[in-house]
């Protein structure tokens, strides 16, 4: 009776890990999905088709005239940002955690990887933040000066961000093709990705993103999803009968 018990509580505890650990996958394609929302409820709340983004050498006006066309819906569109940042990260760190446990010896890709997650999220959310406080700032004190500035930093923060996804993406990659804890085609899709936006990072910003970042957020999706129908092999090196195809 107490092996009957005892093997029903391990059935159920694992049940709920592995209810938990999808939970953990799922949270990446929902923040693309947020982010998503948030970009439709934006167009609208502007009154339809965002206008063009400024080259690097607009002029003053044309930034202030931009920024204007854009501050409908800048303050929901911080709440969303936010709430998609903290679905972005756990995914990420569960993830890689998951990366770190598939790697033997000291597990080093991955917290390289990790280490690019952190930077990423990090300059990507200060871009965002830039541009927030350059949108509600418009019909109030915003001076000219302080447009062009405010611009001209959200312009460096985006080549940077290109760099910190590359941080992320080519250890992630080299973990994933290594330890086989991922399906192998998704871990050359991540080495590709990665240097791509290493690439992009060297060219001049301009535009709301590149195909190279697009990449990227459609690799969250795909591999968001996948985890949820198939979780990661995280115990040591697979076995040749285990490892995804």
């Amino acid at each position: 009776m107490n092996s009957f018990l005892e093997k029903r509580h391990r059935r159920r505890a694992m049940q709920a890990a592995t209810a938990w650990d999808r939970v953990g996958s799922a949270t990446g394609f929902a923040a693309v999905l947020v982010v998503s929302t948030g970009l439709i409820v934006g167009r609208a709340a502007a009154g339809g088709a965002p206008a063009a983004p400024p080259g690097l050498d607009a002029t003053s006006d044309q930034i202030v005239a931009f920024a204007s066309h854009q501050m409908s819906g800048a303050g929901l569109m911080t709440g969303i940002v936010s709430t998609a940042f903290v679905l972005l990260a756990v995914f990420l760190v569960k993830l890689l955690l998951g990366l770190h446990r598939a790697e033997a010896g000291t597990g080093w890709l991955s917290g390289a990887a990790l280490a690019g997650g952190v930077v990423y999220l990090v300059f990507d959310l200060i871009r965002f933040m830039v541009g927030t406080s350059l949108r509600l700032s418009v019909g109030h004190h915003l001076t000219t000066g302080e447009a062009t500035a405010l611009f001209d930093i959200s312009n460096a923060l985006t080549s940077y961000t290109w760099g910190a996804i590359a941080m992320l993406m080519i250890p992630t990659g080299l973990a994933a093709i290594r330890t086989q804890a991922l399906p192998l085609w998704l871990g050359w899709s991540t080495l590709v990705i990665g240097l791509a936006n290493l690439i992009w990072a060297w060219l001049p910003p301009g535009g709301m993103a590149t195909p190279a970042e697009l990449a990227f957020l459609l690799w969250i999706v795909v591999t968001s999803l996948l985890l949820v129908w198939r979780p990661m092999l995280t115990s040591g090196y697979a076995s040749a009968s285990d490892k995804h195809p």
